[in-house]
């Protein structure tokens, strides 16, 4: 019994949708190799044992990097090109977007130890779903099982953190393959491009906050745009991202920059070099005027983000596990990921997951859109892509 028999690219006779790479590299599957083709087929027949079904059929996605792995041997290599050639496994550059895709699409569970954290946001159903993922597990004498999989639930700032790392991935930036992580000699660089014009890397941006996301070619720095090597054009400033929540919302995203502070308030006043997000226009109730004018200062200093109370009522600080600390006005406070400071119950601004800020500031209408939600929309064919991606006193 080999694995071609259990596969398929049509997802309306399918059981499952399986990540391929993430089994194949399994090490604690069967042996010990890195990499080793007959995990999967011993996750095929364990699959058929959970359901009491021999006729079982799996969508197979695989990661491009798996089909020139060297932990694999050539001939299991040129078994999985055969497959993929022969219409039998579909190949992706990283297969998680499309392992979900199915999964929503058709309703069949997904087989992977992921916890696919970056589309939490897109696809809340994967938030705490207890019957549509499931793994493999080594058994006693060498044998593959299957359990149920309990999914994550993550906090806000975890899965922004997941969203990044894909974005940089994509672009190149990230070197998962050998572990070193995100390219920071080229992230942490400001960067122009040579052609005249270029708007997302021009010359006279100083801060660098807006600054695009670059891409990585054979160890240079390129523009996604024009495909030109980039010119170096010193370090970046250090630099934080937060986001402002207003009833339980994001309405904008602020970047702030070593030696530009940002001042957050219902209606605020910045002085010269520092910039001014005015939030009045979300408020309701009793944050209209409990919400000072400029509530609160934000600085970056070394990547720490210090909040500098200028409000009439002071600021609360509120951690994960549901400690709250006062700030009093005047006072200042340094904050971490996965803390909330709170202008006021229903407000609040919280430091962003991301690292690398490439998009700069979110811009803030002049008064909050009101619309109504949109429904579910289909994010693509479920066919096989030849392409292979509270109360205090009122404030003055």
């Amino acid at each position: 019994m080999s694995a071609e028999q259990f596969l398929t690219l049509d997802p309306a006779s399918a059981d499952f949708v399986v990540d391929v790479s993430n089994v194949v590299r399994d090490d604690a599957l069967l042996s010990a190799r890195k990499a080793d083709l007959s995990r999967l087929t011993a996750l095929c027949r364990a699959l058929a044992s959970h359901v009491g079904d021999h006729t079982l059929q799996i969508y197979a996605v695989v990661d491009d990097s798996l089909l020139t792995d060297s932990y694999l041997t050539r001939a299991e290599r040129a078994q999985l090109h055969d497959w993929v050639e022969a219409g039998l496994m579909e190949p992706r550059t990283v297969a998680d977007d499309r392992l979900i895709e199915i999964a929503d699409l058709s309703g069949v569970s997904v087989v992977s130890d992921d916890g696919f954290v970056e589309f939490h946001r897109r696809y809340p159903w994967i938030s705490g779903n207890r019957d549509r993922f499931v793994k493999p597990v080594p058994l006693p004498g060498g044998r593959v099982g299957i359990v149920r999989r309990v999914m994550p639930v993550p906090e806000d700032w975890q899965i922004t953190r997941k969203e990044e790392e894909r974005l940089l991935l994509s672009a190149g930036m990230l070197d998962r393959r050998t572990g070193s992580g995100p390219r920071r000699e080229f992230l942490e660089r400001l960067w122009r491009c040579p052609e005249r014009g270029c708007r997302l890397f021009e010359g006279g941006r100083r801060t660098g906050a807006g600054q695009a996301l670059p891409r990585h070619d054979r160890g240079r720095a390129v523009c996604p745009t024009h495909r030109l090597p980039l010119i170096d054009r010193g370090p970046r400033p250090s630099q934080v991202e937060v986001k402002i929540h207003v009833n339980d919302e994001v309405q904008t995203r602020v970047v702030v920059v070593a030696g530009h502070d940002v001042v957050v308030g219902r209606d605020p006043v910045a002085r010269k070099g520092q910039r001014a997000v005015l939030i009045g226009p979300w408020l309701t109730g009793a944050a209209t005027h409990l919400v000072s004018r400029s509530h609160v200062r934000l600085a970056c200093h070394d990547g720490v983000l210090e909040a500098h109370d200028t409000s009439t009522n002071g600021c609360r600080v509120r951690s994960a596990d549901g400690t709250e600390r006062e700030v009093r006005p005047g006072r200042t406070w340094q904050l971490r990921r996965g803390q909330r400071l709170l202008l006021h119950e229903s407000v609040w601004v919280e430091i962003s997951g991301r690292t690398f800020v490439f998009e700069g500031e979110t811009p803030l209408p002049k008064a909050p859109a009101r619309s109504e939600p949109s429904g579910p929309t289909m994010l693509g064919q479920i066919l096989p892509k030849q392409d292979h991606r509270k109360g205090r006193r009122p404030t003055r």
